[in-house]
């Protein structure tokens, strides 16, 4: 290394190093004895031995002082609670205590009656007789046929079905009635007739057209009435096989 560089760091001389290495070892040796005595000194607790400390107060006659350390002597006089001295009231009855159990006896109640359980099997009693059930007969309704149900404007003018008139129908027999408007004349002939709701069978709707076209209301006089007659159907539909 040339002598005209410089390092970073200046390093001591070679005879420098020799004195500094000591003197670093004696003061890392002194700063841990300082720590281990800081850490063990224990101080010694307040133990007192003896008597405890009396105070004594010394207060003036007749001043208020006075009196509210009476009132403190007073209740704090452990002879107040010594057995037979001490108490202001010599004449304190003595008080006697008779335990509950130690009174008049009380005689024992007596045993509950005992439940037998009812037993689950019982002997049989004999046969058993069973009512026959009776047969029921139905009441038999009276027959009631197809009848005819006008609209106010043919009140009072429509006859009754002529005896024998008949209905056929093919399949079931139907739940709705069948509406018809119609127009009467005023001699009582039917001009006109329209199929207004269908009973839902055609057969059955053709067939009470062709009843309805033989028919005539009671006369009266004016013009044409327009109304509905309505089929409510009876036990008299008969029914017709299908080839």
């Amino acid at each position: 290394m040339s002598a005209g560089t410089r390092l970073i760091f200046d390093w001591p001389g070679r005879h420098n190093l020799q004195l500094v290495l000591p003197l670093t070892i004696l003061l890392a040796v002194a700063v841990h004895l300082g720590i281990f005595f800081v850490f063990s000194i224990v101080y010694p607790g307040n133990v007192g031995e003896g008597p405890d400390q009396a105070t004594v107060y010394f207060p003036l006659s007749g001043s208020a002082d006075a009196e509210r350390l009476q009132a403190l002597l007073a209740i704090a006089d452990p002879a107040i609670f010594a057995p037979g001295r001490g108490s202001a009231d010599a004449d304190t009855p003595a008080v006697t205590y008779l335990p509950s159990y130690a009174g008049t006896e009380v005689p024992p109640e007596p045993l509950p009656t005992r439940q037998l359980p009812s037993p689950s099997f019982r002997e049989p009693l004999g046969a058993v007789e069973i009512p026959k059930p009776q047969p029921m007969h139905p009441t038999p309704q009276p027959a009631s046929g197809t009848r005819l149900v006008v609209s106010q404007s043919l009140a009072g003018r429509a006859y009754e079905l002529p005896a024998g008139a008949a209905f056929v129908t093919s399949g079931r027999l139907p739940a709705e009635s069948a509406r018809f408007l119609v127009s009467v004349n005023p001699d009582g002939a039917i001009a006109n007739i329209f199929l207004q709701s269908s009973s839902g069978n055609p057969d059955l709707d053709e067939s009470a057209a062709r009843q309805l076209a033989r028919m005539s209301f009671r006369p009266a006089g004016g013009e044409t009435v327009w109304g509905d007659v309505f089929f409510v159907w009876g036990d008299d539909v008969q029914g017709i096989r299908e080839p």
